[in-house]
This record gives structure tokens, sequence and C-alpha cells, in this order.
């Protein structure tokens, strides 16, 4: 796989392939291929603008191909079992859980959604027959600086146009909350304050965590200061969540985040 490059004022690469989107790909493949079907393989096929994944399988019974990143299917249960039990040994780039497959069904949403938003084109999903299914991702178009720019400056802006709106939303709700006692706007630059240092914070956290792990990771030493600026405000605003809520002060407490706190570590990624 190829990876281009643009300043953007500093560097941001850019790959051709969306990494989460093809392991979930090549996941699902595995999961929900059709073993009764005899002499077909799973096959992979990468060529300079797109990416191939063939998987000998029909749909199910009343699912459509418009349905496909809308409802939820296992074939085989067993497997899916397997897989969502198997730890990832490796640390897979933009793979944010730790076991191989997700059972709630959200494979292909992040294989439409992460590839669309890295090359601007939604992947297809064709029915070969009735017994082989093929998905079709584009690349991202990594010999044409201008589109690249061009895709970059314009998830830079919805990034930047939704923090913003999360800040903003953050800062109402604290001035209305700090009006009786006065000071409004001293509250309202310690939110605003509070909220960059959240964005710090979600931004290193992989997987699941411990305290010490997070203060080296983000070199701060304070573990005082660290939980009162860092951990307590993204526990509250629901970014992060506790491996053991029934045991707060567990001495093996880990920290990972929620689904709301990927998703807004995924938008500062791109800033």
């Amino acid at each position: 796989m190829r990876i281009a490059a643009i300043k953007n004022p500093a560097r941001i690469d850019i790959p051709q392939y969306a990494m989460n989107a093809v392991f979930e790909a090549v996941v699902n493949a595995v999961a929900h291929r059709d073993y009764s079907i005899s002499g077909s393989k799973i096959r992979l096929h990468m060529f300079s603008d797109r990416l191939e994944i063939f998987s000998p399988c029909g749909l199910p019974n009343s699912m459509s191909l418009d349905e496909i990143g809308e409802r939820q299917f296992s074939r085989n249960e067993l497997i899916c079992t397997c897989l969502s039990r198997c730890p990832i040994k490796e640390r897979f780039v933009e793979v944010k859980r730790e076991r191989i497959m997700d059972k709630r069904g959200e494979g292909v949403p992040v294989i439409l959604s992460a590839s669309r938003h890295l090359s601007g084109v939604k992947p297809e999903y064709r029915l070969l027959g009735e017994s082989e299914l093929l998905l079709t991702i584009s690349s991202a178009p990594v010999d044409d600086r201008k589109k690249l720019r061009e895709i970059v400056l314009t998830k830079t802006a919805q990034v930047r146009d939704q923090v913003s709106e999360t800040t903003e939303v953050t800062t109402q709700v604290a001035s209305k909350t700090t009006e009786v006692g006065g000071e409004v706007r001293g509250q309202v630059g310690e939110t605003t304050q509070v909220t960059t240092q959240v964005s710090r914070l979600l931004k290193v956290i992989d997987g699941e965590m411990m305290v010490n792990e997070l203060q080296h990771k983000m070199g701060i030493s304070q573990r005082r200061d660290f939980s009162r600026r860092y951990l307590s405000p993204a526990l509250k605003q629901g970014y992060i969540e506790m491996t053991q809520p029934n045991s707060p002060r567990s001495p093996t407490q880990k920290y990972r985040l929620t689904d709301k706190g990927r998703e807004v570590a995924r938008l500062l990624s791109c800033i």
C-alpha cells in the first residue's frame, strides 16, 4: 500500500486505504462466509485504484444489499463467538478494541464510513450470482495532490466545526450553571480549558489503560492534578469509562473509550 503526504501546515500521511476498514472487511469475510460451499476461498485483490474482497456467501433470507450496513446477521454463530473472545495480539493502526470481532454488528458501518471518509467514495457491495459477495473499496487519490488536499481541507473544516460546536454547547451549559454564583466569564474559560485537556486524554487512550500508563504517555507526574483536570471531566462527560465501575478505587482499575469517546477521538485525530 502506498502512502501519500501533504503539508497543512504540518505533514499529514494519507494511506490508500483505511486500515480499520480493511481489518473489519477481512474479519467479516472469515466470520460470515458460507463454509458449505466447497472449493471456494476468500480472495483479496489489490489494484492501483481499488481493493476487492470476494467472500463465498449469498445474502441471508430477507436481507438486501441496501440493508447490509443497517442490519445484523451471524451466519456462523460459533465462529463469531470465538472471534469475539480472541484478543488482538498486535496493535493494529486505528483498531481501538481489544478483541478481533465486535458482535454488536458495527463492522459494516465502520467499513462504509471509514473508507468514504478517506477516499470520498462509498464502498460497494455486489452479489455475484447467488454464492459470492464482492466488496470494492476505492483507493484514496494518492497520485492526485490536488484532490488529496481538497479531501484533507474538507475533513479538517468538518472536524473544526464539530469541535467548535461541542465547545460552544459545553460553554453554554457552564454559563447557565454558574450564573447564580457569578464569575460567569471565569467559569466559561475554565470549562473551555478542561475541554482541551480532555481532548489530549482521548488522543492517547489505546485500548484499556491504567492511570499510571496514561500519565506516563502524557508526561504528567502529579496524580491528583491528572485526576482533577483530565480523568474526572472525561468520565463525567461520558468519553471514557472504568473497566471496574463497581470498584472505582481498585488497584487494577483501567479506563477505556466509550463509543462517544471513540468518535470524538477519531475526529480529533484528523486535526
